[in-house]
């Protein structure tokens, strides 16, 4: 499966089989099933409905619980997500019910394409929001250290252009992070080490999707249960 859903677990500093040091986030993939289909005919295009990770069915919500029931499907799901498909990878290869392999595309070195919800950060001004240097303090500026200057020209053309970079809502979008390589895998604990820090919580879902491979130093998974210990 080249297309794969992950929980954020934690970000840390991890060091390869050659000693250097990486920053490395630390992925717990999202079991995946089989639990519908878009057909050609009917929808315009072909692609794979999957149920991810887990949930009680009746927590999920009322059009949802129904359609998971007309599929044959009695339990329930964190996500559910389409996945499109190429040539004859339809129902003839899988069907409704069916546990997706996740380990079948996935490699050390595969180059991934992660995105992720950003943490939102409120109101902020564009200091900590575009990464404005701010005013000098000196002449009895004592208040303008943080504040954006001249937004615009006078009498021409007299207005504020659009798109200007102000103060505003910071945070809660979604970002994407391009060729950040896997550097290590746990299959029994369905865990991913990847290079590179993303975004979102601690908790947060990640979209995985492979895009080429490269060639790096693994990790030592030892050494990461090791660093685990000693944390307590």
């Amino acid at each position: 499966m080249k297309v794969l859903w992950s929980i954020k677990s934690y970000q840390q500093r991890f060091f390869d089989s050659q000693g250097r040091s990486q920053p490395v986030t630390v992925l717990k993939l999202l079991p995946a099933m089989v639990v519908g289909f878009r057909r050609q005919e009917k929808d315009g295009y072909e692609a794979v409905i999957l149920g991810l990770g887990e949930r009680k069915l009746e927590r999920m919500k009322k059009p949802q619980r129904e359609w998971l029931k007309k599929q044959g499907i009695k339990k329930g799901f964190r996500l559910i997500k389409e996945v499109r498909l190429e040539g004859d990878q339809g129902e003839k290869q899988l069907q409704i019910g069916q546990e997706i392999d996740l380990w079948s595309d996935l490699k050390v070195g595969s180059l991934t394409k992660m995105s992720g919800v950003m943490k939102g950060r409120g109101f902020t001004g564009v200091v900590k929001r575009w990464g404005f240097a701010g005013g000098p303090r000196t002449h009895g500026q004592s208040d303008r250290e943080r504040a954006p200057g001249s937004i615009g020209a006078g009498t021409t053309p007299g207005r504020v252009v659009k798109g200007k970079k102000m103060a505003g809502h910071y945070g809660h979008q979604l970002k994407t992070v391009l060729n950040l390589p896997v550097l290590a895998i746990d299959k029994e604990n369905k865990l991913v080490l990847v290079k590179g820090l993303l975004p979102g919580p601690k908790g947060g879902i990640v979209r995985m999707e492979i895009v080429g491979t490269k060639e790096v130093a693994p990790i030592e998974l030892s050494k990461k249960e090791e660093k685990e210990d000693e944390n307590g």
